[in-house]
């Protein structure tokens, strides 16, 4: 069982490749693999309460530091 520092209050979204992305309450969006082992984890300045999106290779969501974050599913570093 993953655990993250926080509660989740958003919906999962998952990527064709099966890794399910998640926000938490504890300013983190996770990256977690099909069998539930941490695949990675990327801080924000606050909670993300939205939904993460996925489209061509690339998750994005909002939290509430008021910014709005693109990262490459593949390397998990910022798109922009």
């Amino acid at each position: 069982d993953l655990q993250t520092g926080g509660w989740i209050v958003s919906s999962p979204a998952v990527a064709a490749d099966g890794t399910v992305y998640v926000g938490s309450h504890d300013y983190s969006l996770y990256a977690v693999n099909s069998d539930g082992t941490l695949r990675g984890q990327y801080q924000t300045g606050d909670e993300i309460h939205s939904s993460p999106a996925i489209s061509d290779g690339k998750v994005f969501f909002g939290s509430a530091d008021g910014k709005f974050y693109c990262l490459d599913t593949q390397t998990g570093e910022e798109c922009w």
